[in-house]
């Protein structure tokens, strides 16, 4: 019964899908564009690192959290492609 969450959990990664890269990569660029607009407007250079580099940590998670599918539930992955 105490595996019961666990598994839900698991069998929940089938469904990750790999259109959230796409968002990740957003966030990223959001970053990038806020430090490349510091230089022109006199904003802090630091608030865009910061945006990238929340947006670099989210892309990690993305990665590991779609590597796993891709090892538990190769199939469900394929039919992405």
């Amino acid at each position: 019964m105490t595996n019961e969450p666990n598994k839900q959990r698991a069998q929940g990664l089938q469904y990750f899908s790999v259109t959230t890269f796409p968002a990740v990569l957003g966030v990223v660029g959001l970053g990038l564009a806020w430090r490349d607009a510091g230089a022109g407007f006199g904003i802090p250079g630091w608030i865009g690192e910061t945006i990238a580099g929340f947006g670099a940590g989210i892309f990690l998670a993305t990665l590991v959290l779609y590597g796993m599918k891709t090892i538990r539930f190769p199939q469900a992955a394929l039919t992405e492609a």
